[in-house]
């Protein structure tokens, strides 16, 4: 039988540098957001500058990936349920945004709403064509 057995710091070692990575590309995200924010609407919300925090905190304390995704797309007002978004504006900034930071999620804003398995969100496509999507 050939096991190979990992050294456990190579183990922690690379799970951090992993968590660091998520933190690190969340915090570019939440950048892109508030420059964006502030270009449309000419300031920064509290909703801006809270924008996904709840993803840092959650990859801070170690929670996996996969826990982190759907307990922010639960628990966060720029996300859809039931083709109602508490906060509209937050969801289109996060689509505009999204492909300035994210080499993965390069769609663009209106492409993007009409593929979600939510669509169509109340006053979502408004906002869109208000700034051009």
């Amino acid at each position: 039988m050939n096991t190979i057995i990992q050294n456990p710091y190579s183990i922690v070692k690379t799970g951090a540098k992993n968590y660091v990575s998520r933190i690190n590309y969340t915090y570019q995200h939440k950048k892109a957001f508030l420059k964006v924010e502030k270009e449309l609407l000419g300031k920064n919300t509290t909703s801006g500058y809270l924008h996904d925090t709840n993803k840092i905190v959650m990859f801070a304390i170690g929670l996996p990936k996969s826990w982190v995704r759907i307990i922010h797309r639960a628990i966060s007002p720029h996300h859809p349920k039931n083709h109602e978004v508490k906060n509209p504006m937050g969801m289109v900034i996060d689509m505009i945004c999204s492909p300035l930071t994210k080499a993965d999620k390069q769609v663009k804003p209106r492409d993007h709403y009409e593929s979600h398995k939510e669509y169509p969100v109340k006053g979502v496509d408004e906002i869109l064509k208000r700034f051009g999507h």
